[in-house]
């Protein structure tokens, strides 16, 4: 199904070439969440004003015919802390609690989605530590969340002790301040669309 509106899509482009010509347009949204919800909490940092801004472009910008759904990426996230499978969980009801809420205001096809569910993110953890040289014992840090994700991407067995391995590192000093100022960052829900916009290349010519 979802080939077929891409190729119908694709269609629709190629036959108004002469009077009109496809434009990818992105929007994207990331909302933060409390340690161990996925209840959206429009209380947590930028939370209300992104939820409105998206709301709004959902309900008046993007709902113009000039505008076509192509693809909808959502993806949850969780912080390292707590069980595998809690994390799993959580990421998982962050992610379509945000879509649900933005389907209130827009029309979002199932057939267009995709649901990234990243439980423990430490590819995000790794982003936020290189970003941060605050962080103590930096290049230590750095080092052992990517060995800890290469171990988990080629590891066919759920582990649970690159968690405790990070809990264990310099005694828990790097680990604390992580938990204070980089783990709510990881408590996630990130949604990006792309549309495809129709321009009317004879408005430009004349």
């Amino acid at each position: 199904m979802r080939g077929l509106s891409y190729i119908l899509l694709m269609i629709s482009c190629l036959f108004f070439a002469k009077t009109a010509q496809c434009q990818v347009v992105r929007d994207s949204v990331r909302i933060y969440f409390r340690q161990g919800f996925s209840i959206l909490d429009s209380s947590i940092g930028d939370n209300q004003a992104e939820l409105n801004r998206i709301a709004d472009s959902l309900a008046t910008s993007y709902a113009d015919s000039v505008y076509q759904l192509k693809n909808i990426v959502v993806i949850g996230g969780a912080s390292p802390e707590g069980s595998i499978q809690l994390n799993k969980r959580l990421s998982e009801r962050r992610a379509n609690v945000l879509f649900d809420y933005l389907s209130r205001y827009g029309s979002l096809s199932a057939n267009n989605k995709n649901f990234v569910y990243l439980g423990r993110d430490w590819q995000g953890l790794l982003n936020l530590v290189k970003a941060d040289d605050k962080i103590p014992y930096k290049d230590e840090v750095v080092a052992l969340i990517e060995d800890i994700i290469i171990t988990q991407d080629n590891s066919t067995q759920i582990s649970h002790d690159g968690h405790n391995r990070l809990l264990s590192l310099r005694d828990g000093e790097p680990y604390r301040y992580m938990y204070r100022v980089l783990f709510p960052k990881l408590r996630a829900s990130h949604i990006v669309l792309s549309y495809n916009k129709i321009l009317n290349i004879n408005k430009y010519q004349s």
